[in-house]
């Protein structure tokens, strides 16, 4: 298993970047960590039972493997290190607009 690049099988691929981008907007937005972390685990859960393509193949099982366990793992370290991020730059708003005032 390497650890970049090979869709699903991988450690880390280009997903992991999106599970990323969806903390950073949950944490931005103020969403609460623990309701970030169920959605993001739930996604993880029930995922394999939707592993579609459907963006200009149709509506067809997907070609790629299923996830991997370390993916699956990462994904969801992702969308909290992504919240962390996230709730830190809305705090950091928070408080400079209060100095502002």
């Amino acid at each position: 298993m390497s650890l970049w690049g090979d869709r699903n099988q991988s450690a880390l691929d280009y997903w992991t970047l999106a599970h990323f981008g969806t903390g950073v907007a949950a944490g931005v937005f103020g969403f609460p960590l623990w309701a970030t972390l169920g959605a993001g685990t739930l996604y993880e859960l029930v995922e394999p039972a939707f592993d579609y393509e459907v963006f200009g193949a149709g509506f067809k099982r997907s070609e790629y493997r299923a996830e991997s366990i370390p993916n699956r793992f990462f994904d969801i370290v992702a969308v909290f290190g992504g919240w962390v991020l996230g709730a830190t730059l809305r705090e950091a708003k928070a408080a400079a607009d209060l100095a502002r005032k």
